[in-house]
């Protein structure tokens, strides 16, 4: 058994109890004991996360840390996490994704090269549940050059000390992993290949509009603290596969109508998307 966790992963969760299960599962499935200390901290829950996550645990035989916050709020989520995380590097994971352990060590081996404070996975965006618009909408956006190498949206990313030395607590802003990935110079930073999480996008049209909404006004916010956004802002620096052309006919209303809902102050608190909570099959979700 090893001494010491190889790393922290702080999971906030929120209502997460039908996905939490897969998550934990993914994620300790194949790792050895000891490896990962994992701290999941529910924070305003009315559902039965906390008992999944201490099901979960026992299932897996892994020792899991769970916290039951009384108030919602993500980043105070994160900063509890982080005040009982006692090891760097960290990972900081989405409890509606899916990162298997080869992904987590995967991370783990980027932070360890030189001059690498931030490292964050391959993305692959499961719509097996999506509408055709919405299969439209994300084939789209994922064929952008600037989201193919985008740090932050990924559901996941970890730092290693240095990395997590160029700021302090996490301020109150909406995206998190935005705020973060920022601060860490461009250089320093990796999108790993070959280590993919799996995310899951809402499945409904009005929730793309919803949680993009979201999405545009933290960058808003973030943009009024001065952070950098690092958006594609005109369409001319967006490079399409030539069979994606007629996704625009879909990308650009629903962007168009977030954006517009953003700036008229929409959508500032941690939203979630119910149609993505979709619970794993094969047994994995307690």
């Amino acid at each position: 058994m090893n001494e010491l966790p190889a790393a922290s992963v702080v999971i906030p969760a929120r209502n997460e109890g039908t996905v939490i299960g897969r998550c934990l599962h993914a994620l300790l499935g194949d790792s050895e004991p000891g490896e990962f200390e994992v701290v999941v901290v529910g924070n305003g829950c009315s559902d039965d996360t906390v008992a999944r996550v201490r099901a979960a645990a026992q299932a897996l035989d892994r020792r899991v840390t769970v916290l039951d916050l009384p108030a919602a709020g993500k980043i105070t989520a994160l900063r509890a996490g982080e005040a009982h995380a006692t090891a760097l590097p960290r990972i900081y994971l989405d409890a509606d994704v899916i990162c298997p352990t080869v992904s987590a060590r995967a991370l783990l081996r980027a932070l360890a090269e030189p001059g690498v404070e931030l490292a964050v996975p391959d993305r692959v965006l499961d719509l097996s549940a999506a509408g055709v618009l919405v299969r439209r909408y994300f084939e789209t956006w994922s064929s952008f050059e600037w989201v193919q190498g985008q740090l932050s949206g990924r559901g996941a990313y970890a730092l290693n000390a240095a990395g997590r030395a160029r700021f302090g607590a996490i301020p109150d802003v909406v995206a998190d992993d935005h705020y973060v990935t920022s601060r860490i110079p461009r250089e320093a930073a990796r999108i790993v290949p070959g280590a993919p999480v799996t995310v899951f996008p809402p499945s409904r049209i009005h929730d793309v509009v919803r949680t993009r909404t979201r999405i545009f006004a933290g960058n808003r916010q973030l943009g009024a603290t001065g952070a950098a956004t690092g958006r594609g802002s005109h369409l001319a620096r967006r490079t399409l596969r030539p069979d994606a052309w007629s996704g625009l006919a879909v990308y650009l209303p629903i962007t168009a109508l977030a954006k517009l809902r953003a700036r008229q102050g929409g959508a500032t608190g941690w939203g979630r998307d119910a149609s993505g909570r979709r619970p794993a099959g094969g047994g994995i979700t307690p």
